[in-house]
C-alpha cells in the first residue's frame, strides 16, 4: 500500500467512527519519512532553487529590495533545517 492509499482509507475509518486510525496512519507516514531520505532530498532541491534564485537576483540592481529578496530565500531554506 501506498502512502496515499493507507491516509485514505485511514480517513474513511476515522469517518466511520475510529480516530485513532487517522492519527496512527499520520504518525506512521511522518515516521517513515524521518527514517528515509524524502527530507534531505527536498532540502538539496530547496538548496538548488536558492541557488537559481541567486543567480536570477543578481541581474538586479544591488539595492535593499535584492538583498531582502535573497534573504527571504535563504530564510525559506533554514527554516526547513
Amino acid at each position: 500500500n501506498s502512502v496515499i492509499d493507507r491516509l485514505e482509507t485511514a480517513q474513511f475509518l476515522a469517518d466511520d467512527g475510529d480516530p485513532d486510525a487517522w492519527q496512527q496512519a499520520v504518525a506512521q507516514a511522518v515516521s517513515e519519512l524521518r527514517a528515509g531520505d524524502a527530507i534531505e532530498a527536498a532540502r538539496n532541491e530547496a538548496r538548488t532553487f536558492l541557488r537559481r534564485a541567486e543567480e536570477s537576483l543578481h541581474a538586479l540592481p544591488d539595492n535593499v529590495y535584492r538583498h531582502s529578496m535573497h534573504g527571504l530565500c535563504e530564510y525559506v531554506v533554514q527554516r526547513t533545517q
